[in-house]
């Protein structure tokens, strides 16, 4: 007794989809260039911020 070709079809190794390659941080150096400037400027804005509500930055005149 022999089986067609066409009845064996699923003995195969089925196909496995090809990972996504994960993005390393050389992709993303402008997004970390930003951030770390945007956080550069909030914190020198708080600075002044908090020196204006405090009432000057003390210096004597």
């Amino acid at each position: 007794m022999s089986i067609d070709v066409e009845q064996r079809a699923g003995t195969g190794e089925p196909s496995r989809p090809e990972p996504a390659p994960k993005r390393g941080v050389e992709e993303h150096a402008a997004l970390v260039v930003a951030g770390t400037l945007v956080i550069a400027v909030l914190v020198f804005v708080a600075m002044v911020v908090l020196t204006v509500l405090a009432g000057g930055d003390g210096y004597p005149n």
